[in-house]
């Protein structure tokens, strides 16, 4: 009889989480980024022949022609479908591997296939969601300024409910709609951790982003000064979309750890597991808790120190521009 293999821990300390994250990527490379190259690669292809301007700088022609509302549509759909087809994947392979099973590319794809549609139509619910209470906020704010903290508000609960948004559509047996209200309730929990995990990991991205992407740039341009501009953006094109096939499957990683770590300290989901009959159980076996929307005073609190953050960023990003241009209108002088 061949026995299942035990759990990999699923709670983590910060430090650990970003240690599992990269650890995690190490052991599963071939499969990452076959899954992230087989999906971004011809959606590049495809965004650069429906972008007007892209395939007039492809076609080196001297006007580039303005996008219009269709096109702007459709590049948008393309970059939902990329989301879906990267991420659900990433995230099954990052369940998978705390469960001890490692899957192959194709089981990634297949496997998760039936929640394609689900997390598509989450995209879509979340963007309407944000814009709506955005603009209502922005009217309420131009009436009266006071109200300009309702954007910390704002900014809360996107940052809870985004940090594992995915998570819950492709691990959980839940609605599209009530998903939104899912993971923020879960995201809040341990809310700056998903920050603190952001912007690490945002730093990191930017970092290797900057040293490659300026690196590249610089090799195409003092490599290929003579070719023609087409060529020049073409292999632009290229190198910096191999760097982000390396650089994307970090986030859905990580937050997939912070996910079952918020559930397992919070919902007992490693007891769940345990207790289930079936050794080879997943969280859609189990119902979700009820998602109402609430807030408490941990929320306020959070809601609070955000909207102070914002608004002493927002006086000195003023302060910094307001001097730099007052130098610059000297130095013109």
């Amino acid at each position: 009889m061949i026995e299942t293999p035990s759990r990999r821990p699923m709670t983590f300390t910060f430090l650990e989480l970003l240690d599992r994250t990269f650890r995690l990527y190490r052991d599963n490379f071939i499969t990452i980024i076959g899954v992230v190259a087989i999906v971004t690669i011809p959606m590049t292809i495809l965004s650069l022949l429906l972008n007007p301007v892209s395939y007039a700088l492809l076609t080196n022609q001297y006007s580039y022609p303005t996008t219009n509302l269709g096109t702007q549509l459709l590049l948008a759909l393309l970059a939902i479908v990329q989301t879906v087809l990267i991420f659900a994947p990433i995230i099954y392979i990052a369940s998978e591997y705390l469960f001890n099973h490692k899957v192959s590319i194709g089981e990634a794809f297949s496997d998760i296939r039936h929640r394609f549609v689900k997390m598509g139509c989450g995209m879509i619910v979340f963007s309407i969601f944000t814009g709506v209470v955005a603009v209502l906020i922005g009217f309420l704010v131009a009436v009266t300024p006071l109200l300009l903290a309702l954007f910390g508000i704002l900014i809360y609960i996107i940052i809870s409910a985004y940090a594992v948004f995915f998570q819950v559509l492709a691990l959980e047996d839940i609605g599209a709609g009530t998903a939104v209200t899912r993971a923020y309730l879960l995201g809040k929990r341990r809310f700056w951790t998903v920050v603190g995990l952001g912007l690490v990991l945002i730093i990191i991205n930017a970092i290797v982003g900057a040293i490659f992407g300026g690196s590249v740039t610089f090799l195409v341009l003092s490599t290929a000064p003579g070719q023609s501009s087409s060529v020049q953006f073409l292999l632009l094109t290229f190198l910096n979309t191999l760097i982000n096939i390396f650089l994307t499957p970090i986030f859905p990683i990580a937050f997939t750890l912070l996910y079952y770590d918020i559930r397992t300290r919070t919902e007992g989901l490693d007891i769940m597991l345990d207790s289930d009959e079936n050794p080879a159980a997943r969280p859609a076996d189990f119902h979700s808790p009820d998602s109402r929307f609430s807030t408490d005073g941990h929320d306020w609190r959070n809601i609070a120190i955000l909207t102070g953050i914002g608004l002493v960023a927002a006086l000195v990003a003023n302060s910094f521009i307001t001097n730099l241009v007052e130098q610059m209108t000297r130095t013109l002088r």
